[in-house]
């Protein structure tokens, strides 16, 4: 609205309240004056949401990359961080660092410094707390509140609970709710 405020009132003030013979001079000021403070408002706005969004980025990315999980793989231990989790990795989990839990896993062995408490409100909306034990399924998305155990991954990506359930969701999206019930 404002820029076509700017160019009405500079074609107005240059053409219609100029007397015949008169020279228009500094009239078409008004109208210029808008369109550049509409400029300048642009400029500035698209400049802070360009910044805001570069430092979100590199926020994620940092976050991303300090966000490691110790796994045992071919006999060695690796600090790895959750995309390159791979099936067969034995994965160490503690409640010290509120682990959240990348993959679906098999707890293995006795729990290690008393039991296993699992978090599990993110999938099942209770906020009950889960022990858990050796052969006990540890489903992604959760996370260690208390204990520490070391557990088998068997599922990533797509194929953990977590990543079937996001399928369905965003599959949905595009379906208004068809398709929810496993007949796909």
């Amino acid at each position: 609205m404002l820029i076509i405020l700017g160019i009405i009132g500079i074609a107005v003030e240059t053409t219609v309240g100029v007397e015949e013979g008169e020279k228009c001079g500094a009239c078409w000021i008004e109208g210029a004056a808008i369109l550049a403070a509409v400029l300048i408002v642009v400029l500035v706005t698209a400049t802070i949401d360009y910044q805001k969004q570069f430092a979100f980025v590199r926020l994620t990315r940092s976050l991303h990359e300090t966000n490691t999980k110790m796994v045992i793989r071919d006999g060695k231990q690796l600090s790895v961080i959750d995309d390159d989790i791979v099936v067969g990795d034995i994965l160490s989990v503690n409640a010290h660092n509120l682990a959240s839990i990348p993959a679906d896993c098999v707890v293995l062995g006795p729990p290690i410094s008393g039991g296993l408490k699992m978090d599990e409100s993110t999938l099942t909306g209770e906020s009950v707390l889960i022990t858990k034990n050796p052969g006990d399924v540890v489903l992604s998305g959760t996370t260690t509140i208390q204990g520490s155990a070391k557990m088998v991954v068997i599922a990533v990506g797509v194929n953990s609970v977590a990543g079937k359930i996001k399928a369905h969701v965003y599959d949905s999206s595009d379906h208004d709710g068809e398709g929810l019930d496993g007949d796909d």
